[in-house]
């Protein structure tokens, strides 16, 4: 069984860094486990400019929720086709995208990959979302602040970069069980990682996990960033003894 925190897998995380991180990272992953499942793929390069995104994807469904703007767009400059999130003009609201998977797993490891655009002085949040509740749950939430500087909540020492006005990518591992925990990893022009454990209060949560929401700053009126490559993948615990 391909364990997503192992050395295989970070290896390929690493190599991220300098080619795409779906085709170093996910093809390697998907080629040498007979264990692992595509529970979500959505790419937009087959889809309409100026029209909203798809429900249906390759794998999963994906929605646009609330009032914000959520369209199919180059990016500045042209390139690619990608899912363009625009809040409002109204402080306090914001623009947001869910993507969810064809099913719940349950306990294992997951890996989920994306790439995204967050054009100078804009923020992005990504949301980790539970199936049981509706709306759903969320047991954790990356937020990619306006300044590119991810900080430790604690000791708040600079614990990652990422750059605005240019692509990179994201990989997040999480090790959903009797204890959970999430991984991330900044690639592709950004640097950094990190790892949470989810808060005991959440703690039953993460084993029904079943969809990411993609959300801009809702303080920044007219806020806005770019997505492509939603993929999450889960790995099958191992029976063995």
């Amino acid at each position: 069984m391909l364990n997503f925190g192992s050395r295989l897998v970070k290896s390929a995380l690493r190599v991220g860094n300098t080619v795409p991180l779906t085709m170093a990272a996910v093809g390697m992953l998907l080629a040498s486990s007979c264990n692992s499942e595509k529970l979500l793929s959505a790419r937009f390069e087959i889809e309409a400019i100026g029209s909203e995104p798809n429900i249906d994807q390759e794998v999963g469904k994906c929605r646009v929720v609330g009032i914000g703007n959520v369209r199919i767009e180059h990016l500045p400059g042209g390139g690619g086709k990608w899912v363009h999130l625009t809040t409002g003009p109204e402080v306090g609201s914001h623009a947001r995208f869910r993507c969810s998977f064809i099913g719940t797993r349950g306990e294992g490891h997951y890996l989920v990959t994306f790439r995204l655009f967050i054009p100078d002085r804009m923020g992005a949040f990504v949301r980790f979302q539970s199936g049981v509740t509706t709306p759903p749950t969320e047991f954790f939430t990356l937020e990619l602040p306006t300044n590119g500087i991810l900080r430790d909540p604690t000791s708040f020492s600079v614990i990652g970069r990422f750059p605005h006005d240019k692509v990179f990518s994201v990989a997040v591992n999480l090790e959903i069980g009797s204890a959970s925990r999430v991984e991330v990893t900044l690639l592709g022009g950004a640097q950094g990682s990190f790892t949470r454990d989810v808060p005991s209060s959440t703690i039953d949560f993460p084993r029904t996990f079943s969809a990411i929401e993609l959300l801009t700053d809702s303080s920044i009126p007219g806020s806005t960033f770019f997505a492509d490559d939603l993929l999450a993948i889960f790995n099958r615990p191992s029976t063995r003894r």
